[in-house]
This record gives structure tokens, C-alpha cells and sequence, in this order.
């Protein structure tokens, strides 16, 4: 497997989040820190074509940051080929929750206030950012999703955020027997 992994010429690869938590560099709660620690320190990855959003570090404000990482968004313009995305309990992907329906628009990047999971402050792609990736996959595991996976593939899919996210060319889910469980009945 390790070998396979190494054969990848990463300088050709750049890696985006789809959102992150406002809070300092270093702390465990930040997607970017949790990427480190699972994949970026395994693998040889030009610094570079890490475009991890901003920290609330040195007095940057979540305003200051939404701008910033908009504008980097604005002037790389990346074309993203695939989205791997996850989805939580309530049906949110990145930091787009139910009821902030809101938080769409012209923007690629969008300031969170209040997200109704902690931390409060966070910064997102928007849907209309997300769904210009060409593929997007998804991981659903848990009893806990059930709910919401029946709603994505029932009769009203957008009413949860998850429902309003699709790729370009092709959207793939892969949903564990607890979470598709009330669809399947698996």
C-alpha cells in the first residue's frame, strides 16, 4: 500500500478543504491538523499545494479570513476534479447546516457566526463552490445518519444540505448497512 502511495507525483496534486474551523493554527479541532496527522506528514507534498484555510491567528477576524482565503480561492481558480465529502447527523456537509439557507450566494467562500456545532466560528465553501467539482464522493457511516440518508434519497432531498450537493459528472455515495438502513432496510 505505502508503495502505491509513493508512486503518486504530488506536486501535480493540490489539496482544498471544503471548510474549517476558526480556531488557532495549532489546535486538534482544525480539519488541516487532523490532515497532517493522518496523510500530509506521510506522504511528499509541496507546502504550496496545501491551501488550507485560514487560522484565527494575530488578530485576523473571521471577516479578514473569509476575504483572504476568497481572494486566494479567486486567483488560483482551481478546477476540481473530485470532492470527497462526509455528512453529519443533521444532514450538513462542510459547515452548510439545516436552517442557514442563507449561506449560498456569489461568494466561493462564506463567514459561519453561529454553526450550531462547536466551534461556532467557521469558514465554508459554498454550494455553489462545492458542486463544480466533476465527481464528488461521499463516506456515510453510522445509525446516527440514518435519518438523514432517508431524507437525501427520498422524496426531498434538498431540504437538507447533503441533498443539494452533487458533482459535475458524477456523485458517488458509499453508506455503511446503519446508515442506509431506513432506505435499504440493509
Amino acid at each position: 500500500l505505502h508503495a502505491k502511495r509513493d508512486e503518486i507525483d504530488y506536486s501535480r496534486v493540490h489539496f482544498w478543504w471544503g471548510d474549517e474551523r476558526f480556531v488557532a493554527a495549532d489546535s486538534a479541532d482544525r480539519n488541516f491538523v487532523q490532515a497532517q496527522d493522518a496523510l500530509f506528514q506521510h506522504i511528499k507534498v509541496p507546502q504550496e499545494n496545501l491551501h488550507a484555510f485560514p487560522a484565527a491567528e494575530n488578530g485576523l477576524t473571521l471577516a479578514e479570513a473569509t476575504r483572504t482565503f476568497a481572494e486566494h480561492y479567486a486567483e488560483v481558480n482551481p478546477q476540481i476534479a473530485f470532492a470527497y465529502m462526509g455528512m453529519g447527523p443533521d444532514g450538513h456537509v462542510a459547515s452548510l447546516f439545516p436552517g442557514q439557507e442563507s449561506l449560498s450566494g456569489r461568494e466561493n467562500v462564506i463567514a459561519v457566526h453561529n454553526s450550531p456545532k462547536p466551534p461556532p466560528q467557521r469558514l465554508s465553501f459554498t454550494y455553489e463552490t462545492i458542486n463544480k467539482a466533476k465527481q464528488i464522493w461521499f463516506t456515510v457511516a453510522g445509525a446516527d445518519k440514518a435519518d438523514a440518508v432517508s431524507v437525501v434519497f427520498g422524496d426531498t432531498p434538498e431540504s437538507l444540505p447533503a441533498g443539494r450537493i452533487s458533482g459535475k459528472e458524477k456523485t458517488v455515495w458509499y453508506i455503511d448497512q446503519t446508515a442506509g438502513n431506513l432506505v435499504w432496510g440493509c
